[in-house]
């Protein structure tokens, strides 16, 4: 035991561990009470414990609320406690004069509004005590850090500050003033400005007023209120069509109302396009790997299939002075590329398996629903997942792009001919003809995807090696693709090709 001490009814006692233990009386020990440094038994049976922080700690009698300890207590150094009232002895060496931090602002308002005005301060040892005055002039009951008028008037015009005082000393803030002005209906300061917005994008109309508070606040869409906007802002999140149209908002009080100017919101649809490279490093080769590992040279004509796999031609491009590859490429979802058949740098006809297989300018794609591959490259190519190339027509006149009917033939854009010609999956050719009208459908070049129609001088560049993803702004061919490679003249418009 480091200390004993005995009230009337009970007796406490310190042990040298910090905790205390009592015996003889009603009121227990507070539970987890430790690191206690001195105990104080009162004759009412009170009790106080110091603990080694400087803080206090009461329990028992608390008819004279001497075992109510000030939460603002610290620093002490040593307590006693008597019948009905305690004492503590506070070392008070580091103790601090308050100082004004945030100092009160002036205000403006109308009559009945609602004012506050408040004070922080940084140092100053507890308790401080506060006292607001109006003009030098004591308010009563306004002893708090806020002072708050609920509905102003004309007398409550004046200069507010407030006295901070502790037992060091005290300060006075600065002065902070109250203007009122009478009764005003509302009037609009800033109007709502027109908006423009994409599709799925966001926007905000927003205006400012003055006048005698509390102002509602309602929105309109061509002279029709929305339901729940009536804040002094109206914000859209996902901005469709349906949104665009004239919109004012109706301010109003007890006075009067006024409506603000209207303002638009336009709507478009033309969303910003990002462009990221799917594969390809962006120099020109015919190298396979994943991604920007792999490289194209000069791709022409592009094909996806049922499964995700984009397959591609290496057939040249015009303008780009780059040999033809002369190549089919594969690239998985994955991004995995690797050369389908083809020799690269070969050119010829020869059929076979992967790279035994020989292409001229192979141009445009298309893929069926078995994932065969047909190749517009002088002739109509086929080619099967396992890279089994065949050839299904020999001979065309430069074709160009391809792609299948509704019923499952292929329609290849011829562009010596100037023609499209229709050819069933069994080699047969024939022009396509109007069956109502009987007329041939005649197109000068015909091309489907060309890499010099990008947009803008980067993606001209990113066609000479790389895949781009995205979606380039089409614009018109001014000069036919490269002639390549040579053929023999076109024939007449109809000929051993042409069968019914």
């Amino acid at each position: 035991m480091v200390k004993i001490s005995a009230g009337a009814a009970y007796s406490v006692a310190l042990k040298g561990d910090g905790t205390v233990v009592a015996w003889e009386g009603p009121s227990p020990v507070p539970n987890g009470l430790a690191d206690v440094v001195d105990i104080s038994a009162g004759y009412s049976d009170s009790f106080l414990a110091l603990k080694s922080n400087g803080s206090v700690v009461g329990w028992g009698n608390n008819s004279n609320e001497q075992s109510d300890i000030p939460a603002e207590l610290g620093n002490v150094v040593g307590i006693v406690s008597g019948a009905y009232r305690s004492i503590a002895i506070r070392d008070a060496s580091s103790d601090l004069a308050p100082t004004v931090t945030t100092q009160p602002l002036s205000k403006s308002a109308t009559t009945g509004a609602s004012v506050s005005f408040s004070v922080v301060i940084q140092s100053g040892t507890a308790p401080n005590t506060y006292q607001w005055r109006r003009s030098g002039f004591l308010i009563a009951g306004a002893t708090s850090p806020t002072y708050t008028i609920d509905s102003v008037s004309a007398d409550n015009a004046g200069s507010y500050d407030v006295l901070i005082a502790n037992h060091l000393g005290s300060i006075t803030s600065a002065a902070a003033t109250l203007t009122v002005s009478p009764p005003s209906p509302p009037s609009i300061t800033t109007q709502p400005v027109s908006q423009s917005a994409v599709t799925a994008g966001t926007a905000t109309f927003s205006v400012a007023a003055t006048g005698t508070e509390p102002m509602k606040y309602q929105w309109r869409k061509d002279g029709t209120a929305i339901s729940g906007a009536t804040n002094s802002s109206i914000s859209f999140s996902n901005v469709q069509t349906e949104q665009l149209g004239s919109y004012t908002v109706v301010i109003s009080n007890s006075l009067g109302s006024v409506t603000s100017a209207a303002a638009s919101l336009s709507v478009s649809t033309n969303a910003t396009y990002t462009f990221s490279i799917f594969a390809g490093s962006g120099t020109n080769g015919t190298v396979d790997g994943t991604g920007k590992a792999a490289q194209f040279n000069a791709p022409w004509g592009i094909a996806v299939d049922s499964a995700g796999n984009v397959y591609v031609s290496e057939g040249g491009g015009s303008g780009l002075s780059i040999p033809p590859s002369n190549v089919i490429r594969k690239i998985t979802p994955a991004g995995i590329v690797t050369t389908l058949a083809g020799k690269v740098g070969v050119t010829g006809s020869q059929d076979g398996v992967g790279t035994v297989a020989t292409f001229t300018g192979p141009r445009g794609l298309a893929v069926d629903s078995a994932g065969t591959v047909y190749v517009a490259a002088n002739g109509t190519r086929k080619i099967t997942a396992a890279g089994v190339v065949t050839t299904l027509v020999p001979s065309m006149y430069l074709p160009s792009a391809l792609v299948f009917d509704m019923n499952g033939n292929l329609l290849v854009a011829e562009s010596n001919t100037h023609a499209i010609k229709k050819v069933t999956l069994q080699g047969a050719v024939a022009d396509y003809w109007s069956p109502s009208a009987g007329w041939m459908v005649q197109i000068i070049l015909p091309t489907v995807i060309w890499p010099t129609s990008f947009k803008d001088a980067a993606r001209r560049k990113e066609s000479v090696g790389s895949i781009a993803l995205g979606c380039p702004e089409p614009t018109p061919e001014t000069s036919p693709p490269a002639e390549a490679p040579a053929i023999s003249p076109a024939p007449p418009e109809s000929g051993s090709l042409n069968s019914s």
